[in-house]
């Protein structure tokens, strides 16, 4: 390429672009950031959320995609040339060419990289000479005019990597007897004075020069700054420097030594993601020099093994290494295994790295801690102690100047080290896996790579060993997907040459047996055997057969070591792969029978802690609760009953079904099933509860156990009827009332009555459903039932209504809503108003009908019944379409229908939608209406429901009438 046509690219000032002589014009503030992120990430492809992320940081706008987009297309038009195209897409981002331009920072590094070897080789003049020409090349403030965190964080580092390279340039000058930096370092110490480097270096140029006093004074200064400020006295070399000044002795050879380490492994090509980690890392480290204070940053990486947290952390360190002049530390503490580094070999290896004799080393672990402390004082190094044990282990290896940082890794957090910043490092995100997949695997497989990165549960390590096991058998990510698909055998597929999950994970395990005690080892062991996502300390106490103060404690050292993580307050999460790392551990080393034992607690457990929910939910149910259950949720008001199970739900279906498993476990699991009823109906999950019932019911048949007979058809009836499968309704019913007429439970009985009732009545038969109302309400006022008096009442008025005597009918929902009123009964009041607003209706009285539709809508909403709010939305839609008020009953209905989708309420969903179309057909959108009758024929259609045949006469009618 001719140098006319050369690309220059500028950040050590504005971002700035030239074809040869001449500046493009890169436009707004947007592009320049987007061209700033390319330039800066030059090594590899820029995602565009990543690019989303630099840009806007927290404030995206709703079309961020389409206008980085569009930025691209604006940079490329004015940077591509010909048939050279600078900004090319690969499969995970944006990348500038290689090799297509030139950047003055890489220039800049350049000449930074030939001066220290210069230096390193003697020869000061040339070394001073490329520092400065290295300087010249900055034009004002790096990234100058880009705002955002992305632009901040770069600018702080560019800014403190500039400072560092006037300090070697100050020391090469200083060296050879040069006071030319006298006037620039003056400048310098106003604008950063609390750098002591600087002053140091100051010192030195005043008395090269001849001004001994103003080099003395300039140190009173800096004492009573520091004394007054920060409280501290300035740092060891500025002291010596002080006393040889006094006595007027040599002071260049206080000039840092030359010897600079770097012993930073090599960064991994297949690095991905981790972008929000490797930004805060940055900042945490970056925190230190001028106006910083006197403490040295150290960032902690904790995190389970097999997270990544050594590839993160020398993947960091890459990309900060250029801050680090004076050189890089590195050492693997081994603190996972069982013979961890002492603390005396490691301070041996890093002396010796800063070129200290052999003969020279201290003797002991306090002096040798002393005179590294002493060597890496006044320069600027990153020290990486990777794999930690203890707090112990890494006291003696902390550097004490600021200017110095330090980057650990641990499974423990080392919570107790001083000053020290936490990044706590999780799995990968789905796509962050999906990624990692591909560029190990080299291939692209959506399904397959989504199944294995689910099996393996995101874990970096198990993603590694799954994609090299997929490549290395010459299977295809979907086949192999199929072989990590049994949970038993998944731990035995993640082992690849010397990788293993189960040796990874064996290392916390020992860590665990060695620095906690058994009782946490023996709990992790059982906590494996159940299958639950997040647990509660309720629960670690009852799986561990534990009290709430020994459950505490192992909490403690089982989050101390990553294998719980708290995932809210009091709940802890284990990864799906230690689970069943746990539940091997549990397999070989406890006895079977105290595996069954620790499920039945924790399903013991389960039921007391549903049955206190249930209760507030509903106040009728009076199954006994244990009282010597432990840690029990705290639960006051039905809110909290309901925002309890909804954090538990999928908890309890497992534990559910790992009861079922269990033959001696049947009777826990169906009062855990029957408890679960009013949960689930409150949050209007039927679904999920009735395959449980269902499994349930036949344990309970199998036992002749009528008692749980009963409950469980006298619920099921209540589902089926909920969801319009009238037939399937009656037949729990008859076993209900079977059930309950065995146990002599005349409760029971009536409620059977009274069900059956509402099915005669649905089935067109109200002269039958009266009498079997008026039977269950004679005998539930003979039997001091109220809250059975009051639905008896209910649904009399329903079937009075339907007979069209309207004053019989309000006359009995009236009664009914002064008894539910009177027991307490919210959800019974509200069904009551509903019911009211219908008889109204029937008489014509619209307004009275709105007022008390209304009036049910407020207390299921206070309530949080949002099933119930569906049904009370589509009754209050009809009100408004009688009315003739189709506007208003389509706002109703749209409603309805927005959660009966959130709630995966089926059967709401589908009435929904009939009466939509009635309102489309009403506002004269015959077309619509269609649409919407054909998507509730398609969903009333799968639950065989009596409006469908009320759907397809509509559609027949529109059709024909078209």
């Amino acid at each position: 390429m001719a140098d006319g046509n050369v690309l220059r690219f500028s950040v050590l000032g504005p971002v700035r672009a030239w074809r040869g002589e001449k500046e493009i014009e890169l436009g707004a503030f947007q592009p320049r950031c987007v061209l700033a992120v390319l330039l800066l990430r030059r090594e590899r492809a820029v995602s565009r959320d990543e690019i989303i992320t630099a840009v806007w940081g927290d404030r995206t706008p709703r079309r961020a995609a389409a206008a980085v987009h569009t930025y691209i297309s604006g940079l490329r038009r004015v940077l591509d040339h010909k048939t050279s195209k600078i900004i090319c897409l690969g499969r995970t981002g944006y990348q500038l060419a290689p090799g297509a331009y030139d950047l003055d920072l890489d220039a800049f590094h350049a000449d930074v990289a030939t001066a220290r070897r210069a230096r390193a080789h003697g020869n000061l003049d040339a070394a001073a000479t490329r520092f400065t020409r290295a300087l010249a090349r900055w034009h004002g403030e790096a990234l100058s005019g880009l705002s955002g965190p992305f632009a901040e964080t770069e600018r702080a580092l560019l800014a403190e990597m500039h400072l560092s390279v006037l300090e070697e340039c100050f020391d090469a000058q200083l060296k050879l007897g040069r006071p030319e930096p006298l006037e620039r370092l003056s400048r310098l110490v106003t604008e950063h004075p609390f750098r002591e480097r600087f002053r140091e270096q100051l010192m030195m140029a005043l008395h090269l020069d001849g001004r001994q006093s103003a080099a003395i004074e300039v140190f009173h200064e800096t004492r009573l700054l520091l004394d007054e400020e920060l409280g501290v006295e300035p740092g060891p070399s500025l002291r010596r420097l002080y006393e040889r000044i006094l006595a007027n002795t040599p002071v260049t050879e206080e000039l840092r030594p030359v010897t600079v380490p770097v012993q930073l492994p090599a960064d991994v090509a297949d690095f991905t993601g981790r972008a929000q980690y490797v930004a805060q890392i940055q900042r945490i480290l970056g925190e230190f020099g001028a106006g910083r204070g006197t403490a040295p940053p150290v960032c902690v990486i904790a995190g389970a093994g097999g997270v990544g947290k050594t590839t993160l952390a020398v993947h960091v360190a890459h990309l900060m290494r250029r801050n680090y002049p004076d050189g890089l530390l590195h050492v693997d503490l081994q603190g996972a295994t069982a013979n961890p580094m002492p603390p005396i070999e490691v301070l041996a290896r890093f002396l010796r790295a800063l070129g200290v004799a052999d003969r020279d080393l201290p003797r002991s672990e306090s002096e040798r801690a002393a005179m590294y402390r002493t060597l890496v004082s006044g320069r600027r190094l990153l020290v990486i102690l990777d794999n930690a044990r203890d707090v112990r282990q890494v006291l003696p290896l902390l550097p004490g100047d600021p200017e110095n940082a330090t980057l650990l890794t641990s499974r423990d957090p080392l919570v107790t080290l001083p000053g020290a910043h936490r990044v706590n490092l999780d799995v990968f995100s789905a796509s962050e896996s999906a990624t990692f997949l591909t560029r190990i695997t080299g291939t692209r497989e959506t399904h397959g790579t989504a199944q294995v990165a689910r099996y393996c549960g995101h874990l970096p390590l198990a993603l590694r060993i799954a994609g090299a096991r997929a490549h290395l058998v010459g299977q295809t990510l979907t086949v192999y997907a199929d072989r990590l698909r049994d949970q038993h055998q998944r731990l035995a597929e993640l082992e690849v040459a010397d990788l293993s999950l189960r040796a990874s994970f064996g290392l916390s395990y020992q860590l665990l047996r060695e620095q906690v005690d058994e009782t946490a080892a023996r709990a992790f062991r059982l906590l494996g055997l159940i299958d639950a996502h997040e647990v509660t300390l309720g629960v670690i106490a009852r799986a561990a057969d534990a009290s709430a103060e020994e459950a505490e404690e192992v909490v403690a050292g089982l989050t101390r070591l990553q294998f719980l993580v708290r995932s809210g307050p009091g709940r802890y999460r284990m990864h799906d792969l230690i689970r069943l790392y746990a539940a091997e551990r549990a397999r070989e080393e406890e006895p079977e029978r105290q595996q069954r034992s620790a499920t039945i607690r924790v399903l013991r457990w389960y039921v007391a802690a549903a049955q206190c929910a249930a209760r507030l939910i509903q106040p009728e149910d009076k199954a006994p609760v244990p009282s010597d259950e432990i840690a029990l949720p705290q639960l006051v008001t039905p809110e909290e009953a309901i925002a309890w199970f909804r954090a538990e739900r999928q908890n309890l279906l497992v534990v559910v079904r790992q009861g079922g498993d269990l033959p001696e476990a049947w009777p826990l699991s169906c009062r855990l099933v029957s408890a679960l009823y009013w949960l689930f109906r409150a949050d209007g999950q039927f679904g999920e509860w009735a395959a449980g019932a269902v499994r349930a019911l036949h344990a309970a048949r199998a036992h002749a156990d009528f008692a749980a007979i009963a409950q469980l058809t006298d619920q099921l009836a209540n589902l089926r009827l909920h969801q319009g499968n009238d037939a399937g309704s009656v037949r729990y019913l008859h076993e209900s009332a079977h059930a309950y007429q065995r146990l002599r439970d005349i409760r029971g009985e009536i409620r059977a009555q009274i069900n059956i009732g509402v099915i005669h009545h649905r089935m067109g038969k109200p002269a039958k459903a009266v009498r079997r109302y008026e039977i269950a309400l004679d005998r539930a006022e003979k039997a001091a039932y109220p809250r059975a008096a009051a639905y008896a009442l209910m649904n009399l008025a329903a079937a009075h209504r339907d007979q069209g005597d309207h004053g019989a009918a309000l006359d009995s929902g009236t009664r009914a809503i002064s008894l539910l009123r009177d027991i307490g009964d919210r959800e019974g009041e509200a069904d009551a108003l509903d019911d009211l607003a219908k008889t109204h209706r029937s008489a014509g009285r619209h307004t009275d009908a709105v007022v008390a539709h209304e009036a049910g809508l407020a207390v299921v909403r206070e309530l949080r019944l949002r099933h119930k709010e569906v049904a009370l939305l589509c009754e209050l839609g009809d009100t408004c379409l009688q009315a003739d008020r189709p506007s208003q009953a389509t706002s109703a209905l749209e409603l309805a229908l927005t959660i009966a989708r959130e709630i995966r309420d089926q059967y709401g969903e589908g009435r929904t939608l009939l009466r939509l179309g009635k309102a489309a057909q009403a506002l004269g959108d015959e077309a619509g209406a269609r649409r919407q009758w054909q998507a509730a024929l398609r969903l009333l259609q799968a639950g065989d429901t009596p409006e469908v045949a009320e759907v397809c006469a509509l559609l027949d009618s529109s059709i024909r009438a078209r």
